[in-house]
Parts: C-alpha cells; structure tokens; sequence
C-alpha cells in the first residue's frame, strides 16, 4: 500500500514526535485514549514516543498528526466557548429551582429536547454549591438513584435500598439543600415514589427536569399516583426559545456580527441544541476558510447538519 508522503501530513511542521509528547504532558493524557482514536495499539505508541518503533514510521505518523490536529481544531473551538446566557428557560429553570431550594418545595420542570433544561440546571448547581446534580439515564432503577445519591452525599453507596435511602433521609434532613434530578423521565414509579418519601422525611426541596411526559409519569395513567403527584408545589413548562433569545447567544459567542442572529434563529428553529450545533460548525469553517461570519456562511454550515 502507498502511503501520502511526509510533506502531505496533516501537521508537517516542527518534529512530530516532541509534538506528541508535549501533548501528552500538556493535557495528562493516557496512552490508551491516544491509541483508540488513532487506531494502533497503546504498546506501538509507547515505542514511537520512546524513538524505537520499528514499523512503517511513515503510516504511523500520518495517523498521530490527523490525531493532533482534530485535538487543536477541538481546543480551538470547544463546545464550552458557548457561555451559559441568562436566556427566558434558564430564567424560568432557575425561578422554579429557587422556589424548590428556598421553600422545601418539589418543582417540576419540563420541556421539549433542545430548551436548555440542562445547562440550566447545571448553572444552578455551578451557583449553588448545596445543590446536589443527578442526572438520570435509562439504566436507573430505584437502587442506582440512591447509591448515586449516597455518593453525591459523600458516602461510599454500599448497602440495600432501605440502608441507601435511609442513610440519604438522615443526611439531607433539616440541612436546606436541593437535590435535582436531570432526565427524572427515566425514573421507574418506584424510585419517583422514594423520592417523594425522602421529601416528606428529610424536609428538602426537590426539583425533577425532565420530558414533557414527566407529568404523565408523576400522575400515572389512571391518575393512581395521586399521593406523588399531590406534593408537586410548582410545574414550570418550557418553550422554544425566541429570537430574543438567539440574538443574546450569537451576540455574546460572536460579538462582532450583527444581524445574522436572524439566520441562526431561522435554521436552528428555536432549538438550543441545534443552535449549539450550528455555532459550533460556523465557527469552524469560518476559522477553515478565513472568512468572516455572515449569512451565507451559516447557511453553508447548515448543510452539513441534520436541523
């Protein structure tokens, strides 16, 4: 097989070696990690960073340097560089996360996939360091909640069900703290119900975010879950975002553009994770082509984007 030559690496600049190796130390980062994505195992990149490998040199290299420049265009342009703006759902987010917080009070919190119910929530917790975060997956069952819990509480999540929440109920009690449970759609009945128990025992507020058919679960299909459902004290819906909304966000990542917020409200639709997406690859082919961010820029980064 023909290999390109060195002078068409991805990188060819400086020696590609002390370039990976000052990557390695700069970001701490494992052996292991750089050989899946690059494709080889970690004993070969061992040998290369230590001068020895015996192989095709030239292959090797050409995959590391396409590794390292994702890695840059990565750093370039992380998806963190999209700051967290005061933005009318992170506003209602954080008005039902106060009344929960303040008043021992459960809040719920729900909205379509892309309202920012979670960055939101996260903020929250950034800003409030007595906020214990859950953010619940698929595989939770009542027991994975409160051995989560457990540990978020600083103890070592070991134990039965009833030793896991009764160890949560005597920590949390009387202490004024929120426990927010991120995606709480993905809580079976019993662990939603366990949670209202330690509601009632431990006097804590409690904020669930989740789906639209959160309340549907929090009710149950026949209305049977009244005494769960009962306790709510607040249920906050969130919309699409404006184009109020879009502007402040465009104009704080790209501060020097003007009215093309307009053209990212319109493909992104008042979606927050499709606006996030379609910043992010912006930003990059703009920084690719070296051209400035305008209308027709956006709309070409679309593209390549299922909106």
């Amino acid at each position: 097989m023909q290999h390109k030559s060195n002078e068409n690496l991805p990188n060819p600049e400086g020696n590609l070696l002390n370039k990976l190796r000052d990557f390695v130390d700069r970001k701490n980062i494992s052996i292991n990690r750089i050989a899946k994505q690059i494709g080889y195992s970690a004993s070969v990149v061992s040998t290369y960073l230590a001068g020895k490998y015996p192989g095709d040199v030239q292959k090797l290299e050409w995959a590391i340097a396409s590794f390292l420049v994702r890695q840059e265009e990565i750093e370039a342009m992380p998806k963190e560089m999209i700051p967290f703006c005061p933005i009318t759902n992170s506003e209602l987010l954080f008005q039902a996360a106060k009344v929960a917080h303040l008043d021992q009070e459960i809040g719920v919190v729900v909205g379509e996939a892309g309202t920012g119910k979670t960055k939101a929530a996260k903020e929250y917790a950034r800003q409030n360091p007595d906020v214990i975060l859950i953010e619940a997956d698929l595989s939770y069952s009542t027991k994975v909640f409160f051995r989560e819990l457990h540990k978020k509480l600083g103890m070592d999540g070991s134990g039965g069900i009833y030793d896991l929440f009764s160890d949560c109920c005597d920590k949390l009690k009387d202490s004024n703290r929120l426990v927010i449970i991120d995606e709480a759609e993905n809580l079976p009945y019993r662990a939603l119900d366990m949670v209202r128990r330690l509601y009632d025992k431990a006097n804590v507020g409690i904020l669930l975010i989740g789906l639209p058919r959160l309340i549907a679960n929090l009710r149950g299909k026949r209305g049977e879950f009244k005494q769960l459902y009962s306790r709510v004290g607040i249920v906050t819906q969130l919309e699409d975002w404006s184009e109020t909304d879009a502007k402040l966000i465009i104009q704080t990542v790209f501060p020097s553009t003007n009215g093309v917020y307009k053209t990212f409200y319109e493909l992104s639709k008042g979606n927050g994770r499709k606006l996030e997406k379609l910043i992010l690859r912006t930003s990059r082919a703009a920084r690719t082509s070296k051209k400035e961010i305008n209308d027709k820029l956006v709309r070409s980064a679309a593209e390549v984007l299922i909106l």
